[in-house]
């Protein structure tokens, strides 16, 4: 499966063989791992990489540098550090509040800067 994920070009048969090998992984995953997660085995990198990197290669070919740097970094700018701010009553309400005034001071480029 890694060597798969790895390569630089994929035919659909690739893709395919891709496919079988991650859901084999990760019914093994699962079994060994169910009894002792906590979270129910409720992992974000987990779901994309089952469910999302075949159709991912499929539109935009390799995954070599295919990496969560950008999300996690996101995920702390716009929801971790926001929820801190919150008075952790109405959440969702307060945050987009915070997300837009931020929005408003910066201006809409410096989000993707």
């Amino acid at each position: 499966m890694y060597l798969l994920s790895r390569k630089k070009n994929y035919e659909e048969s690739d893709v395919t063989l891709l496919q079988e090998s991650i859901n084999e992984w990760t019914k093994l995953f699962i079994e060994l791992f169910k009894e002792h997660s906590k979270s129910e085995l409720q992992f974000p990198k987990l779901h994309s990489w089952v469910f999302h990197i075949c159709s991912s290669i499929r539109k935009f070919d390799a995954i070599n540098g295919y990496i969560t740097e950008t999300y996690e970094s996101l995920y702390k700018d716009y929801v971790k550090k926001p929820y801190k701010l919150t008075n952790k009553k109405e959440i969702e309400k307060q945050i987009m509040k915070i997300i837009r005034r931020k929005t408003i001071i910066t201006g809409p480029r410096a989000i993707y800067e």
